[in-house]
Parts: structure tokens; C-alpha cells; sequence
């Protein structure tokens, strides 16, 4: 049976189900089980950190968040795909920046592998196997960061392309500059916008390397790369924005009450 339910378990759990398989049934039966119940007990166990757990079934995906300050637990259970096991890594890496406890439920350790490949692919993602726990060191090994200050050429624009779905969708970002008094002081934003094509991600890039041969493209591998995820500013253009200061020589004057992504520069040269 497809479609979707919630419920409420004892002890402050929130459970919502959702089938496109006809698998509805099936997924209530697991949640009811004495194997989600075990982890239940665990999750209230290791408290808040880390503050996701990731079950791997053979056909099936649970999603689990401990809240330490009203004690409550949120599962969700699915049906079980490539896209929706990334896109719940990716978002469970950008809340807190932190750790994912992914707990194998199934007895194929090679497909279970080749689950996690989906993002331990990149090196700046290790998975544990003692342990359980994926983790993403943004700091040493995001390949944008490192592209970006190995550069010397000052960049004005960059693009970010990722595929959903049947289509790509391509963001491009770019700085703006206005001075806004004789004192040098100039302030400077990041803006972007996004479009939608009926298309492969390669042949999107192609297109803007046809107008643009020197266009940096970064090919998203994570959900919280370019979009908001718990209104934290998109990381492609923190980075973007933060390296065009530091090679124009500005000292950043922050502005509390601006958007994060805007920021109040004072020309030092």
C-alpha cells in the first residue's frame, strides 16, 4: 500500500512513514519491531550527539533525531533509494555540522558498501566501520575551498550544477559591489539565481563553457552546498564571498542586523 502515516510511540516518539513502493504496511511493521525499539533505547542513550541515526535495511531507510531539550525522538521510515540515502546524509551532515550514526540492517555487506561509496566516494567523507559513525571534514578536504584559494585570478562569478530528478539545476553566483561613502567603505554581497533544465548535468556544463570557456563549475556533491538547510547561510556562497575578500585585501566590518551572506567591507588599500 503507497502513502504516507503518522503516529506517536510511547516515550516522546514521533514516527512518520512514507511508501511509493507499496510498502506501507511493511514499513509499520518494522517500526513496530523490537529491532526499532532497541534503537530507540540507544538513541536516549547517546543523547544529542550524534544527533542523527541513519538504519540501512535491505529495502527500507529509518531516519532517527534525539532533542535533548523536550526529550522527544522524530523517526521517519521509507522506502529505500540511492537519492533519498544521500539526501539524508547530506542533510544530516549540515545540521550542527555533525557526525551520522549509520546502522547497517541488512546481512550484504557489499551492497551495504556500496551504499555508503555513494558518499565516502569523496575524500573529505569517512565512515568508521568499528564505530558506525560517517563523518565530513569540510575544513581539510573541501574541494571548492581548495580550488578557490589556490587561484590567483579574482573571480566575480562562479556556477554550482547538481542533478534532481530528471533535470539539472544550475545556480550562478556572483559579487556586487557598491560604494557607499567617500571613506572607501563599499559593501558587497554574494546574489545568486537558479534555473532549471530538461537535461544532463554534463550537457548543462557544456553550454556554459560555451559561452564561457574560464567559468569555474563546481558539481554539487552535497544537499547544503547551495540551498538553505535550517537557515544556514549556502556554503558555496560563504566560501565564494569570503575568498573574493581576503584576495581584494578588505577588512570586514560585519553588520548584525544584514544577512549573513552580506557583509560591510572597509577598503584597506
Amino acid at each position: 500500500m503507497d502513502g504516507e502515516a503518522s503516529f506517536k510511540l510511547p516515550g516522546f516518539v514521533d514516527v512518520f512513514l512514507k511508501s511509493e513502493k507499496g510498502n506501507l504496511e511493511k514499513i509499520l511493521k518494522l517500526v513496530e519491531s523490537n529491532d526499532t525499539l532497541n534503537e530507540i533505547d540507544i538513541m536516549k542513550k547517546i543523547g544529542d550527539f550524534p544527533p542523527f541515526s541513519l538504519f540501512v535495511y535491505k529495502d527500507f531507510l529509518g531516519w532517527g533525531n534525539y532533542h535533548i531539550k523536550d526529550k522527544g525522538i522524530n523517526l521517519t521510515f521509507t522506502d529505500y533509494s540511492d537519492p533519498m540515502f544521500m539526501d539524508w546524509v547530506d542533510c544530516s551532515f549540515s545540521f550542527k555540522n555533525s557526525p551520522l550514526r549509520v546502522v547497517k540492517k541488512m546481512g550484504d555487506l557489499i551492497e551495504f558498501s556500496r551504499r555508503l561509496e555513494l558518499r565516502t566516494k569523496f575524500d573529505w567523507v569517512k565512515y568508521d566501520f568499528k564505530t558506525g559513525v560517517m563523518k565530513e571534514d569540510l575544513v581539510g578536504g573541501c574541494v571548492f575551498k581548495k580550488t578557490l584559494d589556490d587561484e590567483d585570478f579574482i573571480r566575480k562569478e562562479i556556477y554550482s550544477l547538481y542533478e534532481e530528478g530528471n533535470v539539472a539545476i544550475a545556480n550562478r553566483f556572483w559579487i556586487e559591489e557598491s560604494k557607499k561613502d567617500l571613506n572607501g567603505e563599499i559593501d558587497i554581497k554574494c546574489s545568486t539565481d537558479k534555473k532549471v533544465y530538461p537535461m544532463s548535468v554534463g550537457a548543462v556544463e557544456e553550454m556554459i563553457l560555451s559561452s564561457d570557456p574560464n567559468a569555474l563549475i563546481i558539481k554539487e556533491p552535497f544537499l547544503s552546498c547551495s540551498r538553505n538547510i535550517v537557515n544556514l547561510p549556502p556554503c558555496i556562497s560563504r566560501l565564494f564571498l569570503t575568498s573574493y575578500i581576503k584576495k581584494r585585501n578588505f577588512k570586514v566590518r560585519i553588520n548584525p542586523n544584514m544577512d549573513p551572506t552580506r557583509l560591510s567591507e572597509e577598503n584597506l588599500n
